[in-house]
């Protein structure tokens, strides 16, 4: 299925304990980092990626289709925060 912010938006609110944990982990990953690079690198949860947007996409609509459980979204999500902030999830 093709992008769509609407339905990602949807999505998202249809599950608010899996956009609660995303937004809790992109918290951890970026306290990790210094305060100059947090200022250089924008949240994931925050449109921050664009070259992992289908992806999340993807995911976000398997669990909305019941294909995934919240968890195995939250970890899908979780894998491609880790490529984008390129480094492993600090509290595994």
């Amino acid at each position: 299925m093709e992008y769509s912010e609407q339905l990602l938006s949807a999505i998202a609110r249809a599950h608010p304990a899996v956009l609660c944990e995303i937004e809790a982990r992109d918290s951890v990953f970026r306290a990790d980092f210094d305060a100059e690079k947090r200022r250089n690198l924008l949240p994931y949860a925050r449109l921050g990626r664009p070259e992992f947007q289908q992806e999340d996409f993807d995911l976000w609509v398997r669990l909305a289709q019941g294909e995934l459980s919240e968890s195995a979204a939250i970890e899908g999500i979780t894998n491609l925060m880790e490529q984008y902030y390129g480094r492993p999830y600090p509290l595994r």
